[in-house]
């Protein structure tokens, strides 16, 4: 049985001069489609709560400037957990796992780390799990779509 490699999320803090502070996920760049390793979620209920914002927009944040970033329309990471329809979404492994707490064992802000979203192949399983603890953190996933710069350059 071969195991998918699945690269974790780059996982980064954007701050402006105010020191206001936006968490952000993103797939590791490099890959030539945007989404990466989280392509294996387009088609599942992770997929459409993953906003593709624009290189330009990314860039901005990483150097200070947040509003365009804010005028994205991102979803609040837990409004995100919400939206996956928890008592739909409980761990996959809810019946064999003897610290499977019927309360925290789903899309929520406690969802522990062992959390194996249901009906999903093992790649898009790998995928959908960190997605949701980057949520759980508070963070914004995001797919980067174009070139980012280096202002100045």
């Amino acid at each position: 049985m071969v195991v998918p490699v699945i690269r974790p999320l780059l996982r980064l803090a954007a701050r402006n001069r105010h020191g206001d502070e936006v968490l952000l996920a993103r797939p590791l760049p490099g890959s030539i489609d945007p989404w990466g390793d989280l392509a294996v979620l387009r088609d599942t209920p992770w997929g459409p709560l993953i906003p593709e914002v624009s290189g330009e927009v990314m860039s901005l944040a990483v150097h200070g400037y947040l509003e365009p970033l804010r005028a994205a329309g991102l979803r609040d990471p837990r409004a995100c957990l919400r939206a996956l329809d928890p008592p739909v979404m409980r761990c996959a492994q809810q019946y064999s796992c003897v610290a499977h707490n019927p309360r925290h064992c789903l899309p929520c802000l406690k969802v522990p780390d062992c959390y194996d979203p249901p009906g999903l192949s093992e790649g898009a399983n790998l995928a959908a799990r960190d997605v949701t603890l980057c949520w759980r953190e508070g963070r914004y996933v995001v797919v980067v779509v174009g070139e980012e710069f280096v202002p100045g350059q």
